[in-house]
């Protein structure tokens, strides 16, 4: 037994020699292959001009149309931060994870801000917020309202006694019949300006109570200037002791509030000729009406 395993071991060996003496001979006839490249999990490579890598400098081979290649990976292109994810930032033309907060991170503009957010209308005699100006006020219809003074002047948010007039404040169309003389008039809810008034219908020659115009597109009969709430103070020759009393709540220079209407502690309409005036026997002087 150990003859043969000696001689079993003599022929390995043998075998071996005349291998490596065989492949000694082949000499530069061995075969080459090529090495097989280490995965780098690249997405993507750019062309030969991209040397200095920055995005969008060449082409992006192996990325989608509108994406860049930046160290072997494909991100969306941009020019600003809006064009990235909220997750996203763009840097260097590409939009890349974000690593800086976000120049706004409130929430998205939903518009005109809740100017009643928070308040608290205590006050028995002023229980509502205005919602255009944040202050308490008496009511927002007549539905807040009592019997002594039954009509909400949504203008100002207080209660009053209704007057049968043009530009009166009223509830209900009934409030206004015979209100103005031969004129149809109806209770009118505008939004700009933002009142609650009587106003008449034009006459079927297009006529109007005095100081008003017909607005064909209506068929009302409106202020030639101003609103309804600044007429209907000036003809009731309210006491005033800013002009802010003349002119529906939160009204500024830019829109129903006239400067110098609140002259000498009464309401005075505005006007640019005499026409405008709410009485024939008035004047427009220094662009307000006077007896």
């Amino acid at each position: 037994m150990t003859r043969l395993h000696d001689v079993g071991t003599v022929r390995c060996f043998g075998f071996v020699i005349v291998m490596v003496v065989a492949l000694t001979g082949c000499g530069e006839d061995l075969p080459r292959f090529p090495s097989t490249p280490r995965d780098l999990g690249l997405e993507c490579t750019t062309s030969a001009s991209d040397a200095d890598g920055s995005a969008g400098s060449a082409e992006a081979i192996g990325c989608e149309a509108g994406e860049v290649c930046l160290q072997g990976r494909c991100y969306a292109e941009c020019a600003s931060d809006g064009d990235c994810s909220a997750a996203e930032q763009c840097r260097g033309g590409a939009c890349v994870a974000r690593t800086m907060p976000r120049p706004d991170m409130g929430p998205p503009d939903l518009g005109m801000p809740d100017l009643c957010a928070g308040v608290m209308c205590s006050e028995s005699s002023a229980p509502f917020c205005d919602p255009r100006t944040g202050d308490c006020i008496e009511c927002r219809t007549s539905d807040d309202c009592g019997a002594a003074a039954p009509v909400c002047d949504v203008a100002f948010g207080v209660c009053r006694a209704f007057v049968p007039a043009q530009c009166a404040p009223c509830k209900i169309d009934a409030d206004c019949r015979g209100a103005i003389g031969t004129f149809d008039a109806r209770c009118v809810q505008r939004d700009v300006p933002f009142e609650r008034v009587c106003i008449a219908l034009c006459g079927s020659d297009g006529s109007c109570p005095q100081g008003t115009a017909c607005d064909t597109a209506s068929n009302r009969c409106l202020p030639r200037i101003g609103s309804c709430t600044t007429f209907f103070a000036a003809s009731q020759r309210r006491a005033c002791a800013t002009d802010g009393d003349c002119a529906p709540r939160g009204a500024t220079p830019d829109d129903f509030l006239f400067p110098m209407s609140c002259r000498a502690n009464v309401c005075a309409a505005p006007c640019a000729t005499s026409v405008e005036c709410f009485d024939a026997a008035q004047s427009c002087d220094a662009m307000f009406c006077t007896p």
